[in-house]
């Protein structure tokens, strides 16, 4: 194989660029696609960073992943986790061997324990000790047909078919505050009993779409995020091949701007697809 053939192709869209409300900023190849927006109102309540979140994926000769993370009390830990798993992660989750699905709870807690280390390294400045950070990862494998995913925090993971969206990563969340990556109290032990992680195969799958909590969060985002991620995927569906991931990650971004106008109350929002079929 040529060292073209087995390039890491990566994409990052980092709140501290994105300072503009209203405005989405999207990127997207192949499979995969991102968006950032500070929000579609300014926010109602204290925080550090005017944009906290942080979301990103990766390509690889045999895989996709796709990753987000919504901080709290400075961007730091978002930025250092999405750099972690894409930069440590990725370049073995999408080559030649895909992680082994009975283990992948394992894989994936070692994994994003390693990226919490990496977030409190990060924020070791005096004043970005508090910032932590939620994180939704997704990792596709089309050869086997296997989606992978890992979740801490309250951002989603939704499953999308032909007929429903069904959010993986929320079920028994949101985590107290105290059990985000970064936090200066987490143990592994916390993070084994208050993250999930799981695999599925890809036969009625359409897309994997994450989202942080500026889809959700209440008086805020929207009532029924679930909805909202199908209709979106449903709604992109109509568009030329290449351009699916893209709508329907640009859809849900802008959707939940205007809940943030009409609330009003902001709120950060990154949104990141895996679209699964041709």
């Amino acid at each position: 194989m040529t060292s073209a053939e087995t390039a890491l192709r990566t994409a990052r869209l980092l709140g501290r660029h994105h300072h503009s409300v209203g405005a989405v900023a999207c990127v997207a190849e192949g499979p995969a696609a991102i968006a950032l927006s500070l929000g579609g109102a300014p926010k109602a309540y204290d925080h550090t960073d005017p944009n906290e979140d942080a979301v990103g994926f990766a390509l690889g000769p045999a895989g996709a992943v796709v990753v987000a993370g919504d901080a709290h009390k400075g961007a730091t830990a978002s930025e250092a986790v999405v750099a972690h798993l894409l930069d440590a992660y990725a370049p073995s989750w999408t080559g030649a061997t895909a992680p082994d699905p009975e283990r992948w709870c394992d894989i994936a807690r070692a994994a994003v324990w390693e990226a919490h280390i990496e977030a409190r390294r990060e924020s070791a400045r005096p004043d970005r000790q508090a910032s932590r950070t939620t994180l939704t990862l997704a990792l596709w494998r089309p050869r086997e047909s296997l989606v992978l995913w890992a979740s801490v925090g309250d951002s989603h993971c939704f499953r999308v078919d032909a007929g429903e969206a069904e959010d993986l990563a929320f079920e028994g969340q949101p985590c107290a505050p105290r059990y985000f990556l970064g936090s200066e109290s987490l143990t592994r032990a916390e993070l084994a009993e208050h993250s999930a992680s799981g695999a599925f195969q890809t036969a009625t799958v359409r897309s994997v779409v994450l989202a942080t909590d500026g889809l959700s969060e209440v008086d805020v985002g929207l009532p029924n995020p679930e909805h909202e991620a199908f209709e979106c995927v449903r709604d992109a569906a109509a568009a030329a091949p290449e351009l699916r991931p893209l709508e329907a990650t640009r859809a849900l971004a802008e959707r939940a701007n205007a809940a943030h106008r009409q609330n009003p109350s902001g709120d950060n929002i990154a949104v990141a697809t895996l679209w699964l079929t041709s």
